[in-house]
């Protein structure tokens, strides 16, 4: 459950330029969101695994995970809007999550 970043004006785009990533989930990831906060508030990228988590990731800081949070089951769908995440999980429960502090919102 690695999330890779290539950074392709530093030292091009082969598989060797990849960030040193930390494992961000147990298992494989499912889906990954790239998303701007509203009103200037930065940029995240979403994380979704088959370990039942959301992991809000910080590009400008390799990766680093900067909140976290358990889901009901596999989530098959991801999508942000403003300041919330919503995940569709296997169990058909559908999470809304406040970003970026991964609270839950329902």
């Amino acid at each position: 459950g690695r999330v890779c970043l290539w950074d392709c004006r530093q030292r091009g785009c082969s598989g060797g330029a990849a960030a040193a990533a930390p494992v961000h989930h147990s298992g494989a990831v499912s889906e990954l969101v790239p998303h701007s906060l509203p009103g200037g508030g930065g940029e995240l990228l979403l994380s979704a695994g088959a370990d039942k988590s959301l992991a809000l990731l910080e590009p400008r800081m390799g990766l680093a995970v900067v909140a976290r949070r358990e889901l009901s089951d596999f989530p098959y769908s991801l999508a942000a809007v403003g300041s919330v995440a919503v995940a569709g999980c296997g169990d058909g429960a559908v999470h809304v999550i406040e970003l970026p502090s991964a609270r839950r919102r329902l």
